[in-house]
């Protein structure tokens, strides 16, 4: 008797399910993007890191259906011209469209470096599926500075306490920043180092200047490195804990 009531059973689920899949396979809903971009860094935490770019879509939904048309971000993904599969964005307005309402929503997709996203697609967790083609679109930099040293001398004792000690000269650079970037550039000591015709690198440099250099502006930055006797500093960096300028020319000095 219990097998046959869960026999039953089994027959009555897999009829309901069979039921809501014919319901919901033909999806009367039509997708559109109407915006595209992408961002080195968006944010919270969509392309976070070196190897991501956050990439996001202004996305209008049309529901042409007697059911409300779920905005879930797990029903989301995007194919990219790298042949891969990009899922679970994060999705910025209503949960829900209503029947036969139009409205947009907001996808951010975290995206590997160098990728496009050329379609979108929808698929509802018990069928129906709709995609759009993704307009082309650019790739937006948020840091992106420029350091150029101008001048470059050494004395065997500078201002302060550089090159105070016997072993040790002071060796001083002038530096323009030219900031293009969205995001302010910080002159901190401790994000500074120069590297030695020794092969050694030098770090926290005493420094002149602003603090921070804003998004689009440009100015002026004086560091003095204590070196040893007979050294000449040949490359100059730069690094916070997302960004970095490598290998920047220090004219002969």
């Amino acid at each position: 008797m219990i097998v046959k009531c869960l026999n039953l059973m089994i027959v009555l689920v897999a009829v309901s399910m069979s039921g809501c899949l014919g319901n919901d396979t033909d999806l009367d809903a039509t997708i559109t993007v109407t915006e595209a971009s992408s961002i080195d860094e968006g944010g919270l935490f969509c392309g976070y890191g070196d190897k991501k770019e956050c990439h996001s879509f202004v996305v209008s939904i049309s529901n042409k259906d007697d059911e409300d048309f779920s905005t879930n971000m797990f029903y989301w993904d995007a194919v990219g011209d790298d042949g891969g599969v990009y899922s679970v964005p994060s999705v910025d307005g209503p949960d829900a469209i209503a029947a036969g309402a139009t409205a947009l929503v907001t996808l951010h997709f975290d995206v590997s470096n160098g990728v496009k996203l050329t379609t979108l697609r929808y698929e509802s967790i018990v069928g129906g599926t709709v995609e759009t083609t993704i307009p082309s679109y650019e790739l937006v930099i948020t840091f992106n500075v420029t350091l150029t040293v101008d001048e470059a001398s050494s004395t065997d004792e500078g201002d302060g306490l550089c090159g105070s000690s016997e072993d040790e000269e002071c060796h001083s650079f002038n530096i323009t920043v030219v900031n293009e970037g969205l995001v302010e550039f910080t002159n901190n000591i401790y994000y500074w180092e120069a590297t030695g015709d020794d092969g050694l690198t030098y770090d926290t440099p005493s420094r002149n200047g602003p603090d921070e250099i804003p998004a689009g502006l440009s100015g002026v930055i004086m560091l003095d490195f204590d070196v040893p006797n007979g050294v000449k500093l040949t490359t100059l960096h730069w690094a916070d804990y997302s960004n970095s300028i490598k290998d920047v020319i220090i004219p002969p000095y």
